[in-house]
């Protein structure tokens, strides 16, 4: 470690154990039990950061402080979900330009002509050549905000 404290390159290469030893210089709080090592790391780095530069926004803490008790609770945060939405097997279908597309979901993502993608947004991209909100350019959220499974189910 550095005369200057704790530096983000430095936690990018820690382990669980080292990163919970070093979060009580950090936090008055304790590590939410069942956080991940990437979630001790970003919430470091970011901790790091701020001191360096300068504090976040109230808004941005309640976030992160939404996503510790998330943790904590056993769940995993919205913000570090990258699991696709879908259940695996589930396959997609959409019609662009008179083509149609077939997505099958997978626990790795998404695969349109076997290439898998990270994202629905990435697909769609692939698909139109422009930028589009995944979910909503396959159907599965109204262009409201609602999962359009939501709507047909009545909820």
């Amino acid at each position: 470690m550095s005369h200057k404290g704790l530096e983000i390159d430095e936690i990018a290469v820690m382990g669980r154990t080292e990163l919970l030893r070093h979060w009580p210089e950090h936090f008055d709080v304790s590590a939410p039990p069942r956080a991940s090592p990437e979630f001790l790391r970003m919430a470091l780095a970011w901790r790091v950061q701020t001191k360096r530069v300068g504090a976040s926004t109230s808004r941005l803490d309640r976030q992160l402080r939404r996503i510790g008790e998330s943790i904590a609770e056993g769940r995993t945060p919205r913000a570090l979900d990258d699991r696709p939405k879908a259940r695996g097997g589930a396959i997609l279908v959409r019609t662009w330009r008179e083509k149609s597309y077939t997505v099958t979901v997978s626990d790795k993502g998404y695969v349109l002509d076997g290439v898998t993608y990270r994202s629905l947004s990435e697909v769609a991209r692939k698909i139109t050549g422009t930028r589009w909100n995944g979910p909503q350019f396959f159907g599965l959220r109204s262009s409201k905000g609602l999962k359009a499974a939501e709507v047909a189910l009545g909820k």
